[in-house]
């Protein structure tokens, strides 16, 4: 609406405060996305055996082919059961264990179509009579009627509609043709918000209607929106519509530190036993380039009914996020606070100006207060979207105190709702209004029914002395260019690892290692990390080393074998000499072997006196080899007691096998 006001102030703004006083600036926008389904025939679910098993307090649900739902384990209350969506109570999924969740007998004729199959009468009536799990619906309604238990092998419970008429076959005839031109159209609206402040536009965006986590990934992925690279924080909420808000935002700018969904409790009836669900809305905790902000996305109850009559739902809504609010403002006073989104009220209904308290001037805002930077251009007639020819301003952006009278942190330069004339009707029913996508079931090839809303941010730029984008206060090399993953520091070898902590700045190498490159001494392709043999060629599959002859383990074998010691001494025995002469003149003919010995007992004795024995042992038959000829260097000697045992020691022949020496050899 004031587009060319706004361009003219920022021109100002620019000459007047640009030479000596730098400023950085955050574009935040917010845009209802008019219906924004996919094109495929789907249901979502909530698992709830990760609600019965407390794994989760609030989970995404999975989307499924609904044709697939017809022949699958999955159970809808109400469509097969005929109660109203309203009274299914899913705020109780937690405490509903799956027993309580059951199929009721399929019609023939439908259980027919859904199958793909044709049966008679007779085989029908017997698949019927054989499988237990149905139930009619009478029974099935006198069993909740009396809170009895059933037991169902049946694991989620659909909680949203079927959306085929956002499908090829449906009543508005949505090909992936038109669903490709509607992401393209929301794609260029988004893309342009920021024009002039940043090449990289808006760093956090928040969306309404949309139906699930495909939609913003197939919008984010558009020709003119990828390099933003956006991430996306959305929940799958219960209600009946199938649609509801997101957050995108660019990783860069901002750092996610938590999220969470916040349920809006209404009730159609007095005595709160008959749940309406609406839209949940999305709280993001995050830091803005360092300075840590809470977002609420919100898409409040429409104003079907009448706007008297259905204030109360969005009131609702108002006070939920109220009571988080006043939350974080009891800690802290200066924490900022970012509400926006489509309220289906204007900035001077209950739910927003009294509710929310968001005042329409400046200096009317307290500390730990809310400030509605677009009530003056609402009370100017300005609004974002249309009806009957009347403008309303529903889609707003509110911020707290700190956000509006801060001076050296995040606040408030500009808020607008983003125009421009490509968004505008110019004929037809909903000529002046926006340019929006259908009219009832036809596709008109505009954007949406709603425009956008931008708030700008500023504060003032940190010092840069090495002008690499990262201010001094968080530049590890703050007189050297860098980068900003880097700390602010250069990376010369290019391995990721900033040149301070690099041993090896030329080289590339991995962060467990410094960055320097793994060695491989005898260059067979096994690092010295992984190779047991570092100095002698091997094989990957022995860990380097080199596949012993078969003369030589057979050696080695017979040593171990014959290898016995006085009882509860570490006297080698006579007849142990023969075996350990040939393993001595083995080391002898093969330099470049090591060997290693490792000594055991079994369960007997005393814990220290098995521990003692065993190291004895070890090293006698260490004595034995270096008497025999063999480098002492070539030799390991390790004990280990009764802690490793083979066997059992509850028999004699088990604690005989724990009595052992064991001998290794290798290649260096």
């Amino acid at each position: 609406m004031k587009k060319w006001i706004f361009l003219w102030s920022l021109a100002v703004f620019t000459a007047v405060m640009g030479q000596e006083n730098q400023y950085e600036v955050a574009v935040i926008g917010f845009y209802n996305l008019e219906n924004l389904f996919d094109t495929d025939s789907s249901m979502q679910t909530i698992n709830v055996d990760k609600l019965n098993a407390g794994e989760v307090d609030y989970v995404r649900s999975e989307t499924y082919d609904a044709d697939k739902y017809y022949s699958s384990d999955w159970v809808s209350l109400y469509e097969n059961v005929s109660i109203s969506k309203s009274k299914t109570d899913y705020s109780k999924l937690p405490e509903v264990p799956v027993e309580a969740l059951r199929f009721t007998k399929p019609n023939k004729k439908d259980y027919e179509e859904r199958t793909n199959q044709k049966l008679s009468q007779k085989e029908f009536d017997a698949m019927i009579a054989s499988d237990d799990k149905w139930l009619s619906k009478k029974e099935f309604q006198e069993l909740i009627k009396n809170n009895e238990t059933i037991t169902v092998n049946s694991k989620e419970v659909v909680a949203k509609v079927n959306d085929f008429d956002n499908t090829p076959l449906g009543s508005r005839q949505y090909t992936a043709e038109l669903y490709q031109d509607k992401l393209n159209k929301l794609a260029e609206v988004i893309a342009s918000l920021g024009d002039g402040y940043s090449s990289d536009g808006a760093a956090l965006v928040g969306l309404a209607e949309i139906e699930n986590e495909k939609v913003l990934k197939d919008l984010a992925a558009t020709d003119l929106l990828a390099e933003r690279n956006y991430a996306i924080i959305q929940y799958d909420c219960m209600y009946s519509r199938g649609v509801d808000v997101a957050l995108y935002y660019q990783p860069k700018y901002f750092k996610v530190i938590e999220s969470r969904a916040i349920q809006v409790p209404i009730f159609n009836d007095k005595n709160e036993t008959d749940r309406y669900y609406t839209r949940d809305i999305l709280w993001v905790e995050g830091n803005l380039l360092g300075e840590k902000v809470h977002v609420f996305v919100n898409h409040w109850p429409s104003r079907r009914g009448g706007e008297a009559k259905s204030s109360k739902n969005r009131e609702k809504g108002a006070e939920a996020i109220k009571e988080v609010i006043d939350e974080l403002m009891a800690q802290d006073p200066n924490t900022a606070v970012i509400v926006m989104g489509d309220f289906n009220d204007d900035p001077t209904n209950t739910s927003v100006k009294d509710i929310l308290g968001a005042a329409k001037k400046k200096e009317d805002v307290k500390q730990g207060g809310m400030f509605n930077p677009l009530y003056e251009d609402y009370k100017k007639g300005y609004g974002s979207l249309a009806y009957r020819g009347s403008w309303n301003l529903f889609d707003q952006i509110l911020l707290s105190s700190s956000l509006v009278n801060e001076e050296e942190s995040w606040h408030l330069h500009d808020a607008e709702v983003a125009y421009n004339q490509d968004w505008i009707n110019r004929f037809g029913g909903y000529e002046g209004g926006p340019n929006r996508s259908f009219g009832g079931n036809y596709y008109q090839g505009g954007y949406s029914d709603h425009l956008p809303s931008v708030v700008y941010l500023k504060r003032p730029a940190a010092e840069d002395r090495d002008k690499d984008g990262v201010p001094d206060k968080n530049d590890a090399c703050p007189d050297v260019p860098g980068f900003k993953n880097m700390k602010g520091c250069p990376d010369t070898d290019g391995d990721g690892i900033e040149d301070p902590r690099d041993s090896c700045i030329d080289e590339p190498g991995p962060a467990d290692n410094k960055g320097c490159p793994y060695l491989d001494s005898d260059n067979d392709g096994v690092y010295d990390k992984d190779d047991e043999c570092p100095q002698t060629q091997g094989l990957k599959a022995n860990k380097g080393c080199p596949e012993l002859d078969e003369e030589i383990k057979a050696t080695v074998q017979r040593a171990f074998e014959n290898l016995l010691f006085e009882t509860n001494k570490s006297i080698i025995q006579k007849s142990s000499d023969d075996e350990l002469e040939a393993l001595a003149q083995v080391m002898k003919d093969n330099p470049e072997l090591l060997v290693k010995i490792s000594g055991h007992t079994d369960n007997e004795a005393d814990e220290a006196f098995n521990l003692e024995l065993s190291k004895n042992r070890a090293f006698a038959v260490k004595d034995r080899l270096v008497s025999l000829g063999v480098e002492e260097e070539r030799i390991t000697a390790l004990y280990f007691g009764e802690t490793e045992p083979v066997a059992s020691n509850d028999t004699a022949e088990g604690r005989k096998q724990n009595r052992r020496v064991e001998i290794e050899l290798k290649a260096k």
